[in-house]
């Protein structure tokens, strides 16, 4: 009896939107995926029996990572036993790991930070220079862990962990970083992360740099107010705030026009950054600030609302 593997996969005329409900991703998308782990997905043929081709191993291990069936369920689906479906999901999970570092990659040279820039400048409608990155957290909803199971306990009523993320302006992931429970404030997740680490060691968005009122801004990332403040992390004025250039500045952020732009809603997480255990220099978010006044004004003053760009006070 043939399996859905054998029905829809090589059938030419499955609907993309088909498959793409089925797999979470399309076909076209598909097909590049398994020429990237088709050497690490495919098995040899024994004496006992015929291996998995690495396309079936790699559509059970979507199927499973797309609607989190549970194995036995999954298993009759394809026509094999629960332990082969087991087998092909940590193949399928272990492989997009080792591969991950070549597709999620944070820009570390010039070249690259400039490539990531001209993506907000080329798919927002923002006016605001030299963002190289939008970041932010999410969490992932898990069975309660039977160690530590009050850390993963979050305010929405659930256990979880959290993901932090950061994105190009096209909504590819640069950076990301998991494994934190949910109960771990954003910030807290921030400052343990290999991101932060070389943030403020100054190993990246050195360049290139604009020069606005005398003071060069070099490249930094856009945040919601759970963040804190940095030279290279801008997040927004005060939730609140009566200050109508303070509000047209935070409607300008670029994590706010992202969701727009993609039709989700933007949920601020408030101005509650945590301060516990934060060892760093006042200074340095003074520094954050100052810089965020002077995107201010040459958001507010340089375009004047209107996006007519007077361009001698670019220098």
């Amino acid at each position: 009896m043939n399996s859905w593997f054998e029905i829809h996969y090589n059938d030419p005329l499955i609907p993309n939107d088909y498959f793409k409900e089925q797999l979470r991703v399309r076909k076209e998308t598909f097909e590049v995926i398994l020429n990237h782990l088709n050497p690490h997905l495919t098995r040899q043929d024994t004496a006992m029996h015929d291996c998995l081709p690495p396309e079936k191993v790699l559509v059970i291990g979507l199927y499973r990572l797309s609607h989190g069936n549970s194995y036995v369920s999954i298993g009759p689906t394809f026509n094999v036993g629960k332990s082969t479906v087991i087998e092909a999901v940590q193949d399928v999970v272990n492989a997009l790991f080792d591969a991950s570092d070549q597709f999620i990659k944070f820009p570390t040279t010039p070249v690259e930070t400039a490539a990531s820039i001209e993506t907000f400048r080329e798919n927002t409608r923002s006016e605001l220079v030299n963002v190289a990155g939008a970041i932010d957290g999410t969490h992932i909803k898990i069975i309660a862990p039977r160690e530590n199971a009050l850390d993963h306990f979050t305010r929405c009523q659930q256990h979880d962990f959290i993901i932090q993320a950061v994105v190009d302006g096209e909504g590819k992931f640069i950076d990301a970083v998991c494994g934190f429970p949910g109960s771990a404030h954003d910030a807290r997740v921030l400052r343990n992360s290999e991101l932060y680490y070389n943030a403020e060691r100054g190993n990246i968005l050195q360049a290139p740099v604009v020069t606005i009122g005398g003071r060069d801004i070099r490249p930094y990332l856009v945040g919601d107010s759970a963040y804190p403040q940095a030279p290279w992390l801008i997040k927004p004025f005060p939730e609140g705030t009566r200050d109508p250039e303070e509000q047209t500045f935070n409607k300008e952020l670029m994590l706010h026009n992202i969701c727009v732009d993609q039709n989700d809603p933007w949920d601020d997480d408030g101005d509650d950054y945590d301060r516990g255990n934060d060892d760093r220099n006042d200074d340095v978010m003074d520094d954050g600030d100052e810089i965020r006044d002077l995107l201010r004004i040459l958001f507010v003053e340089i375009f004047d609302f209107t996006g007519l760009r007077n361009e001698s006070l670019m220098n």
